[in-house]
């Protein structure tokens, strides 16, 4: 797994080495971990393989994951009863299947939104961005006028 990388919801890793702890239950995987993406901050953090979920770490999309997200966009939002904390929830979880909802109907809003909101809506895009764009190799603009082209449809 060293060499691979993760992603939280706001940067991306790359796994540095893998150890084992031999504690009390047995052999448990400690993956260290560094930033590459999306911080200019330079440290070393370590956390049992175990517990990735729970602080929503989770390994990066694929490509075929992407196109699967990407058509999410596209579905229509018929009976969707919009929370900001819900959302906000969400996003921290940092599973991209779900986002897609809440950011199509914070899109479809337009101007019409509280700061907030706005706010929310741009964390959901540039966090898709930055993984997309870091997967496919792109830039992030591209991959951006793609996703906008996506929700303007």
């Amino acid at each position: 797994m060293a060499g691979d990388y993760i992603i939280d919801n706001a940067y991306i890793y790359e796994i540095t080495s893998v150890t084992f702890d031999g504690g009390k239950k047995g052999n448990e995987a400690l993956i260290h971990y560094k930033p590459i993406r999306g911080t200019d901050k330079v440290f070393t953090a370590s956390i049992p393989e175990k517990n990735f979920g729970k602080v929503g770490l989770r390994k990066l999309l694929n490509p075929e994951d992407i196109n699967v997200i990407l058509c999410k966009l596209t579905a229509n939002i018929e009976r969707y009863s919009y929370n900001a904390q819900e959302t906000k929830e969400i996003l921290y979880l940092n599973e991209p299947a779900n986002v897609m909802v809440p950011l199509k109907y914070l899109w479809k809003c337009g101007d019409k939104l509280a700061k907030t909101d706005t706010d929310i809506r741009e964390e959901m895009i540039q966090h898709l961005c930055m993984e997309i764009a870091f997967v496919t190799k792109q830039t992030t603009e591209v991959v951006r006028a793609k996703i906008e082209k996506i929700l303007n449809k």
